[in-house]
């Protein structure tokens, strides 16, 4: 009676008495749902009115009308509650979800009420309470926590699209990665309600949207903005990060935009969200390392690199990208990721060069990555006794990725010359492929043999048989193009970055991250 007689107001009653008489009828409703023993008859009218309820307009329900029923629900329920569908408490749950506005019933007519923001607020904090309530009870099988997370997500994006700003958006995220705080002694839970938050995040922007309500433009960097004020973990915060920097390029929106965005290809807002704490920065790069993220690795870089006061500074950063080069697994589906440290590696030795550093300080950290490069783009593993008798395993990674890490480990080799020197400008002499006659011979010109020309050769031969190989016949125009490039004397290194714009261009072009690398002017 009191939902029928809500839903027949007057309206000239008053704000107050119309507030309070909706206050009174969810509480009423929360002590019914509560009662297992009226919540068994299916058949009930108290049923027929909880199913009204659901669908009545909570527009004039004030705050303190609303998490009083809360709080009275969470005291008496069981916090397994949220897992079970079944569950004598679903429909007031339903009723909560509906008198916090997440779709208001007024939005057409504009009514919704002032409090909305601070009601939906409260609903996602109780849901995370009595999740985190419920990983303390380990007979709790984790396979439930996964369609209660969808949900949930579900809901703070739509809470978070409502906000007015940014900073009013964050508070919805943040109940969220505080759960998955105080869950990490619980290994497999928390390893589940990370999983099923990852695997959200990533099907945003998948098939424009159909698979999951796509939030708006910026969703993916409230994440990344909230993940570091908030997690605690290096490795969450990393694996979080890294997700959502990946589904920011994958947005549909976000890479329309890149077409205007001409200076930093999409990147401008990625180096906005991600603020690591200076506490943790060491931590982070590390795990970065660990958990192959790249492109928060990248991120890291463009946002320190302006820092440098010095070349020494910037060479540092060399020997990092060097090492972390060395030592990330890169994994199947993430290779064209590698593409941006190599590219900013050599940038930055580049740059060395063109601001007079000797040739023979970049030298050795050149020869320590054509190693890295070329193994990385082997069509089998050459590691280990297998390796060593051509018997490793297929690469799985892309023919895309490999044509680029041969391209441009042959056109850097070729650049190398003896005595620690580097080919820096058109028609040097000393190109590998280019032959010599031999002093005081008769015998025909030869190419260089020294250890440096032969690597060279070595490297632009294994270039070469990939027009033989039947996997990489679609690559033909790269191939043909990249093979011309690395063995042109009129090419130097410093033309390094003319390689890596037409390359990635033309092998990685649904890859939005690395748009910075053709997109964006160079240095």
């Amino acid at each position: 009676a009191g939902i029928s007689a809500s839903a027949n107001l007057p309206a000239e009653l008053p704000l107050d008495l119309s507030a309070e008489l909706h206050t009174k009828v969810l509480r009423l409703l929360a002590v019914l749902c509560g009662d297992p023993t009226i919540m068994q008859d299916r058949d009930s009218r108290i049923v027929f009115l909880m199913e009204l309820a659901v669908r009545f307009d909570w527009h004039q329900l004030p705050m303190s009308g609303f998490q009083p029923a809360i709080q009275w629900i969470e005291d008496v329920g069981n916090p397994a509650t949220v897992l079970n569908p079944d569950s004598s408490l679903t429909f007031i749950l339903k009723i909560l979800y509906a008198a916090a506005e997440f779709q208001p019933k007024s939005a057409e007519s504009g009514h919704s009420h002032e409090d909305a923001p601070a009601k939906r607020l409260a609903y996602i904090e109780y849901t995370c309470r009595q999740l985190e309530r419920c990983t303390l009870q380990p007979s709790l099988g984790i396979q439930y926590y996964a369609p209660v997370m969808t949900t949930l997500c579900g809901h703070l994006e739509t809470a978070a699209m409502r906000a007015a700003d940014s900073k009013a958006a964050l508070v919805y995220i943040t109940p969220v990665f505080q759960l998955i705080n105080a869950c990490t002694t619980q290994r497999d839970v928390c390893d589940e309600i990370l999983k099923t938050l990852l695997r959200l995040i990533s099907s945003y922007d998948e098939v424009h949207g159909s698979s999951f309500p796509s939030p708006r433009p910026n969703m993916s960097m409230l994440y990344v903005r909230c993940a570091c004020q908030t997690i605690h973990s290096p490795r969450h915060m990393v694996l979080i990060t890294e997700t959502c920097i990946t589904g920011h390029f994958q947005n549909s929106s976000q890479v329309a935009a890149l077409a205007d965005d001409q200076t930093a290809a999409g990147w401008v807002s990625v180096l906005e969200s991600l603020s690591v704490p200076n506490n943790m920065e060491k931590k982070f790069i590390d795990t970065c390392v660990g958990e192959g993220g790249v492109l928060c690795l990248y991120a890291d870089l463009l946002q320190r690199l302006p820092l440098c006061t010095s070349l020494l500074q910037e060479l540092s950063f060399a020997n990092s990208v060097l090492s972390w080069s060395s030592l990330i697994q890169i994994k199947a589906g993430d290779e064209a990721k590698m593409v941006l440290l190599w590219s900013k590696l050599l940038e930055l030795l580049c740059r060395q060069i063109g601001y007079g550093t000797p040739p023979k300080s970049v030298t050795p950290i050149i020869k320590s990555i054509l190693p890295v490069i070329f193994r990385a783009s082997e069509d089998k593993a050459s590691d280990g006794i297998l390796g060593a008798i051509g018997l490793g395993k297929k690469s799985l990674l892309s023919v895309e990725f490999r044509l680029f890490g041969r391209a441009l480990a042959a056109f850097v080799a070729c650049q190398v010359l003896p005595e620690e020197n580097l080919r820096v400008q058109p028609n040097s002499l000393g190109h590998a492929r280019v032959v010599v006659p031999i002093p005081n011979s008769n015998a025909p010109p030869a190419l260089p043999k020294h250890p440096a020309a032969q690597l060279a050769q070595r490297y632009v031969s294994s270039l070469e048989s990939l027009r033989t190989k039947s996997e990489y016949n679609l690559l033909g125009m790269p191939l043909s193009n990249a093979i011309a490039y690395a063995i042109d004397p009129q090419c130097c290194l410093m033309d390094v970055h003319k390689l890596i714009s037409t390359l990635t261009s033309s092998l990685f072009p649904n890859e939005s991250y690395l748009k910075i690398l053709y997109l964006a002017p160079q240095a």
